[in-house]
């Protein structure tokens, strides 16, 4: 079974794009991925493109043959391109605010990249984990992606 998670962006109107992903959701993998491959505007318009993926990983595109069960180590495995997934079923979903992301839909941690007024000054990756302590009405804790974060397994 996967750590799932969302992966998306903020735009200037404060509204996100993301995506699904299946595998390896927690902060010392995806959160260490995203921070350090994935910490431009241009980099995850790039990402969130290629809708729902099975897997993070450090390069966007192959450079040779690359598959969902011939895949090369180092590229994203997106649902679309290597799986043949209708479109219409992975593409990006748009929520009007980070607040909007819904927490019920298995999703255990979300990512997203922060870029005041469209450019990368300033900018940051935000987290949050799923919090089930109030089992009827799960919410998303919020923080600052760190590298300290990276480091634990779970992150929270």
């Amino acid at each position: 079974m996967g750590t799932r998670s969302y992966i998306g962006m903020e735009r200037d109107d404060g509204s996100v794009a993301y995506i699904y992903c299946h595998w390896d959701g927690y902060p010392s993998h995806n959160g260490a991925v995203l921070m350090e491959h994935y910490s431009s505007a241009e980099r995850m318009e790039r990402l969130v493109a290629l809708g729902d993926i099975s897997s993070l990983r450090p390069k966007i595109e192959p450079d040779g043959p690359h598959g969902f069960t011939d895949s090369q180590d180092d590229v994203v495995i997106a649902y679309h391109r290597e799986r043949g997934e209708e479109w219409d079923g992975v593409k990006p979903t748009d929520a009007v605010s980070i607040g909007a992301i819904p927490q019920s839909h298995g999703a255990e941690y979300v990512y997203i990249w922060r870029s005041p007024a469209g450019g990368d000054g300033g900018a940051y990756w935000m987290y949050a984990y799923r919090d089930c302590s109030d089992r009827k009405n799960p919410t998303w804790a919020w923080q600052p992606l760190t590298s300290d974060a990276c480091k634990a397994e779970g992150g929270a």
